[in-house]
């Protein structure tokens, strides 16, 4: 999948979790959990620098040791540290300007790692769902899985997934969090569908 499909896929079904209780006078800091999704969601792509280092090794390497589980753990746990650790200095001026002059309460750790790894869990899906696949017993075992039913950017897919988030987006600014979960399983039966009956109409996945 496209790193758009990648990051709005766990986006979608996470973002109408409800945000915990803090005390009177402080916030939630809930760009932690978007930042741990948003690294999630794009550090097992990481491998693809190996492009500008050599197009053989990229071919050979891609989506190997990072779309292993052993990788995915590991990318888990990177991507909710580094969420934990980031300095609100380096957040963009918008984020940084709501958060100013008030005490934030950070997520719990192991908060992090479960939207790590539900954006983690996507990104597997979506490309295990595509040609390319997974590698997901490397080192154990040298053979990858892959559905191949739908190419790793497909436009109807990253058109629907979105079209559901913008609709999802509309229901939780108005604080309509039911509708949102309905948008989420809406959007996940409509995906789920595309993907098993594509093969049925259109040329074979290829890439």
């Amino acid at each position: 999948m496209d790193s758009i499909t990648h990051i709005l896929s766990a986006v979608i079904v996470t973002e109408p979790l409800p945000v915990p209780a803090v005390e009177e006078g402080a916030v939630y800091a809930r760009w932690r959990e978007r930042l741990a999704i948003l690294l999630a969601a794009l550090l097992p792509d990481a491998d693809g620098v190996l492009g500008w280092i050599d197009p053989a090794l990229y071919a050979r390497y891609h989506r190997v040791a990072t779309h292993s589980v052993l990788g995915l753990v590991i990318l888990v746990f990177l991507s909710a540290w580094i969420a934990r650790a980031w300095p609100e200095t380096l957040l963009p001026p918008f984020v940084r300007r709501r958060y100013a002059g008030q005490k934030t309460i950070p997520p719990a750790f192991r908060r992090l790692l479960a939207f790590a790894s539900v954006a983690i869990v996507c990104h597997w899906l979506g490309d295990w769902v595509a040609r390319w696949g997974i590698w997901p017993l490397w080192p154990f075992w040298n053979e990858d899985v892959a559905l191949g039913r739908v190419n790793s950017l497909d436009g109807v897919l990253l058109a629907l997934t979105v079209t559901a988030w913008a609709i999802q987006h509309l229901f939780l600014v108005r604080g309509k969090r039911r509708a949102g979960w309905i948008v989420a399983a809406t959007w996940i039966l409509l995906f789920a569908a595309y993907v098993w009956l594509r093969p049925y109409w259109g040329p074979p996945a290829y890439v």
